[in-house]
């Protein structure tokens, strides 16, 4: 009889134990925190949060299209909290411990040299006009 009282009281424990685990991951975010990113990891819906300001750039379908590549989308929220960082960044951190075990350790640095490849591509594609003023003749315009 003893022996029952005890089985389910170590049960009983290591599901209260659980509980709390949860309760403390998931007060750290509402929206992204570990368990989110276990949830999404296995949904195959991985995200990498970026915090602060985001410009759109004409470049932004193909940096996604490299994003996607790699499994993942970028999001971009422009104001957290402090307790929201915290959840933030232990999304991201789980997000890319799967990520290196699905793309290898140097996920991040071929990520990162593709993107900066297409933003150097779009830049120097782009013709540099130089337009010689003539005293009153036409302009002349050449492609540098």
């Amino acid at each position: 009889m003893r022996k029952t009282y005890l089985i389910i009281a170590l049960i009983l424990g290591a599901v209260l134990t659980a509980l709390l685990i949860v309760k403390k991951n998931y007060d750290q975010s509402p929206e992204y925190n570990y368990l989110t990113a276990k949830l999404d990891i296995r949904k195959g819906n991985c995200r990498l949060v970026r915090v602060g300001t985001h410009t759109i750039s004409p470049q932004e379908q193909a940096i996604e299209g490299v994003a996607s590549k790699y499994g993942f989308k970028n999001v971009y929220i422009e104001k957290v909290s402090a307790r929201e960082r915290k959840g933030i960044d232990h999304y991201n951190e789980t997000i890319e411990i799967y990520l290196s075990f699905r793309n290898g350790p140097d996920w991040k640095a071929n990520y990162q040299h593709e993107v900066d490849s297409i933003l150097k591509i779009t830049v120097t594609l782009q013709p540099f006009i130089h337009i010689n003023r003539n005293n009153g003749y036409k302009d002349q315009c050449s492609f540098i």
